[in-house]
């Protein structure tokens, strides 16, 4: 988990929120945590901590490749 959103889960004290994009100005909701009810998978199992990610709202970063 990032800093921010450590510090975003830290106000909602570890229960359940929004997470919101860290930029200055921004604030747009960008996903979710759910320390709570956690998330049920396509396994049937229940996975704790639910944190989760909105692909759309996100700008996705590619990794370089260092040889």
């Amino acid at each position: 988990m990032t800093d921010w959103m450590r510090e975003q889960v830290d106000v909602n004290e570890w229960t359940k929120g929004r997470l919101v994009c860290p930029t200055d100005g921004c604030h747009q909701r960008i996903g979710s945590f759910d320390f709570i009810n956690g998330h049920k998978c396509r396994c049937r199992s229940y996975v704790l901590p639910n944190i989760q990610i909105i692909k759309s709202r996100v700008d996705k970063q590619m990794a370089k490749n260092i040889a």
